[in-house]
């Protein structure tokens, strides 16, 4: 109607007049005071107050890059420190998973809302691949996340109390510790014994454990050392959080991802009484974590995590959040269902370039493999003490960030210091890398510790005592 769009019209060009009691007086407020204010206000400086909280988050691998510096070679940059294992373009995933998300994609049936937990069809999926024999999971189980690292923040935070701690093994993914210290969560590490393959100190586990111990953390595969638990030493853990009444986190995101002779056996295949509350994604198992998919998956034989109103938390707290990508989630039924034969050739490359490394390492002075890769995608390796050699080179190699930092100045090579994982005295490697990649690496990696290593021109019996002060690693 005419009169009243020109009605209409008239209210929008209207200054804006909200009337404010003050005491017994009526007060206007008009854009011409509004702006009488703004210029009154000129030197008057603007206090904004930020979470302090947000403030003090800490990535360990973020911040040990930053404080890395840069090559001053010459030499195109070899970066073994990322855990991406598409980095390097030799390894993609298979033809029928790209089609898949093709197909959502120009069908449209990813592009609205889903469930905030994710749509029923896709969770079912992963509730059937993670269910273990006998023990069906229910798709109201599964919750799905955009990617493992959301999938392990809401699992904490679902089992954060007011003064708790969590058990998290050490060494470990650091982003485990920085969540934990974001929700009030106090961490505390366990050892992981490196000449033992990574298996966790049953002994120092449980010496950690008190009446406000919350969860314990499992990873499996593991990053940074690579390590594959058997079924018996997943048992006895399984058994030590029973016998304490305690939840498992278990990090599987690096599911199936073991070599030739390993078995994967997931957490919740041993554990009968205990809630574990599972989180994966396809980022490293179907090789593409820019997709952003994961999950949680909770696996709740006795009822525990219900009766708790842990599952009703989960929930809620997926509506903040309302999941990964539409249309990942639309294809994850056949990302899923991605070729064992595919997955196999896959493991083989990746076996095959850890045991490039082996034999290299063997050669390398002053380093020393801390255990044989079983799985995944890293290594670990020992920075070896050497008498004499701060005092030959105080500049240099004191520690392991030291030698990570001028490995890369001087060698354009880029690994990853221990102390980003609580274990001083060692490097992480990613060997994701192509074979002819690793082998230029390690080229470079022989000639810094040659040119370094062995500069000593005292024999061991002539070195007094004290003169150099060796990496410390934590080793079992």
């Amino acid at each position: 109607m005419p009169g009243k769009a020109n009605n209409l019209s008239l209210k929008l060009s209207v200054p804006f007049e909200p009337v404010k009691e003050a005491g017994d007086k009526k007060m206007v407020i008009t854009s011409h005071s509004v702006e009488k204010n703004i210029s009154s206000n000129v030197n008057n400086p603007w206090k904004l107050k930020v979470s302090q909280r947000a403030l003090g988050i800490v990535n360990p691998i973020r911040q040990v890059i930053e404080q890395m510096g840069a090559p001053r070679s010459d030499k195109k940059m070899i970066p073994l420190s990322q855990g991406d294992p598409t980095l390097f373009g030799n390894l993609r995933t298979c033809n029928s998973v790209l089609q898949a998300v093709v197909e959502t994609t120009t069908s449209g049936r990813g592009d609205g809302y889903s469930h905030s937990c994710g749509e029923e069809t896709s969770r079912q999926v992963v509730a059937d691949s993670h269910s273990p024999p006998g023990f069906p999971v229910p798709f109201h189980h599964v919750f799905l996340t955009a990617g493992c690292s959301q999938s392990l923040e809401k699992s904490i935070a679902v089992l954060a109390q007011d003064g708790c701690n969590m058990l998290l093994p050490m060494p470990a993914f650091p982003l485990y510790e920085t969540i934990c210290s974001y929700y009030g969560v106090e961490p505390r590490f366990y050892r992981l014994l490196a000449h033992s393959s990574w298996e966790a100190d049953l002994n120092h586990l449980q010496s950690l454990v008190d009446k406000n111990t919350s969860a314990l953390l499992i990873c499996n595969p593991g990053n940074p050392s690579g390590h594959n638990y058997s079924r018996h030493h997943l048992s006895v853990m399984v058994n030590l959080a029973e016998r304490n009444r305690l939840p498992i986190i278990s990090d599987e995101v690096y599911e199936g991802m073991v070599f030739k002779g390993e078995e994967f056996v997931s957490v919740a295949e041993v554990s009968k009484n205990v809630p574990v509350l599972t989180v994966g994604s396809i980022s490293k198992r179907c090789l593409v974590p820019g997709w952003r998919c994961g999950w949680i998956v909770a696996h709740d034989r006795q009822g525990i995590l219900s009766e708790s109103g842990a599952l009703e938390a989960l929930g809620r707290l997926q509506t903040i959040t309302l999941g990964p990508c539409g249309i990942i989630q639309a294809a994850l039924p056949i990302i899923l269902d991605t070729s064992s034969e595919w997955m196999i050739g896959i493991m083989r490359l990746l076996e095959t370039n850890a045991d490039v490394c082996v034999r290299r390492l063997q050669d390398i002075p002053g380093l020393k493999l801390a255990s044989r890769s079983q799985g995944a995608m890293y290594l670990m390796v020992e920075i070896e003490a050497q008498p004499r050699f701060s005092e030959l080179h105080p500049e240099s190699v004191s520690d392991d960030m030291s030698f990570c930092r001028l490995l890369l100045e001087q060698e354009a090579l880029s690994v990853l210091p221990g102390c980003c994982f609580r274990a001083p005295g060692l490097f992480r490697l990613c060997f994701a890398a192509p074979p002819e990649v690793l082998e230029e690496a390690f080229d470079r990696l022989q000639a810094f510790c040659l040119g370094y290593f062995q500069e000593v021109p005292l024999a061991m019996g002539d070195v007094e005592e004290g003169s150099f002060a060796p990496c410390t690693p934590v080793l079992g």
